[in-house]
């Protein structure tokens, strides 16, 4: 589904805006990676394509709807979130958990389909081992994924994430991204915040750099530059390439006088 974001701006309260004049859109089976220094508004962005919050001025439009004249239950069929955290959890089997992901999809009550697409979603996450025990108890990693699974259950044509592996070992980090960039492929809009430049080289087919609230650049892997990232973050780094992948190395500055002492020693 084709989402478009007409100049986007958003404060909160009165003060300085969030994000500015955010104008862009996103076709289908797109896998976009926000990346941006700490309170670039990639959140807050997230937010406003959910309907979360609305911007003050500008819209965002689902294919030749504005988002806030879709109800919120059909809205919720065609859009799945997944925050960074999850503020209040409930005891409750994984199993259950995740079939709430079901709920924009069951008028009565859950039906055998429900059940189908839930177990799935649990084998597809490698979650079935953990199906019948408490999410309270769970450790973070294994909470993001049941959350990530949630969101999966509804079937969405749309999958927003903040952070999506902020949680997650390097295996389930590759695991939940390989399955997100297998969504794509089948046509589901996949867009997430990360801080990971890396990662977001490595599975997204584009990349939107944010800072101070507004597109700082828009494109595929080739606008990973040594200057770019110097002017996001306002660091050094090695911008390393080859045919497949991109590698950003952080350059540290060594203090002349440890140098020094390294050098005479």
């Amino acid at each position: 589904m084709r989402i478009t974001l007409e100049h986007i701006t958003f404060q909160y309260e009165k003060g300085i805006p969030v994000l500015q004049d955010i104008a862009t859109n996103f076709e289908d089976g797109e896998f976009a990676a926000l990346v941006g220094p700490n309170g670039s508004g990639k959140s807050t962005l997230i937010k406003c394509l959910n309907g979360i919050q609305v911007p003050q001025k500008g819209s965002v439009i689902l294919g030749d709807r504005t988002l806030q004249d879709i109800r919120p239950r059909e809205r919720a069929g065609m859009i799945a979130y997944v925050p960074q955290t999850e503020q209040k959890m409930v005891p409750a089997r994984v199993f259950d958990a995740v079939l709430l992901g079901r709920k924009p999809h069951i008028h009565w009550k859950p039906g055998q389909h429900d059940l189908q697409v839930t177990s799935r979603i649990l084998h597809d996450l490698n979650l079935e081992h953990i199906a019948d025990r408490d999410i309270t108890k769970l450790s973070g990693g294994q909470q993001q994924r049941v959350f990530i699974a949630r969101a999966l259950a509804q079937e969405p044509k749309i999958l927003l994430l903040d952070e999506p592996t902020a949680n997650l070992d390097l295996r389930y980090q590759m695991e939940v991204l390989e399955l997100l960039e297998s969504l794509a492929r089948s046509g589901i809009t996949i867009i997430m915040a990360i801080h990971d430049i890396n990662t977001a080289a490595m599975y997204s087919s584009r990349i939107l750099m944010m800072k101070e609230g507004r597109l700082f650049a828009d494109g595929g892997p080739d606008i990973i530059t040594e200057n770019n990232i110097r002017k996001l973050y306002g660091v050094q780094v090695q911008v390393r390439r080859d045919d497949k992948y991109i590698w950003v190395l952080p350059r540290r500055e060594i203090p002349a006088s440890q140098h020094s002492n390294h050098t005479n020693n």
